[in-house]
């Protein structure tokens, strides 16, 4: 449920950023673009997981537990749409900042890194740097 209203609140804060930046002087139609792009793919990913949760959350009365780890661990995918959309939206609104003056260019290289982080994807590092792709995702939301 709060999900939900996550996901459209992300949504009109990108279209804020978004239109921010296309109102701007210089052209950085690109980079909003990716970086709207990329919050559609992320929004898309909660709102897909999300629904995960729920439907786990309403057949766990009566399901078997073999059906509910597998669904579990399909929900566990949706980490990717995830950290796709973070990357997207961080890299392309990084880019944006740097060509305009509208933010603080210490917030378009913050948002650039946390964008190549995002990049990582899960379960390629191992160990302790398994999911090190999601600490970027938790700084969207610092930078949200």
């Amino acid at each position: 449920m709060l999900t939900s209203f996550a996901v459209v609140f992300f949504l009109i804060f990108s279209a804020a950023v978004v239109e921010t930046f296309r109102s701007a002087k210089v052209d950085a139609h690109v980079a909003s673009t990716l970086s709207f792009a990329g919050a559609l793919v992320f929004a898309a990913g909660l709102a897909i997981s999300a629904g995960f949760e729920v439907f786990i959350g309403d057949v766990a009365s009566h399901a078997e537990p073999s059906a509910l780890q597998a669904l579990h661990v399909a929900s566990l995918t949706v980490i990717f749409p995830w950290s796709i959309g973070a990357a997207a939206f961080l890299l392309g609104a990084g880019a944006a900042t740097l060509q305009t003056t509208l933010f603080p260019r210490w917030l378009g290289w913050t948002a650039i890194v946390l964008g190549i982080g995002a990049t990582i994807p899960s379960h390629v590092l191992g160990g302790l740097l398994d999911h090190v792709g999601v600490i970027p995702i938790a700084g969207l939301g610092l930078w949200y």
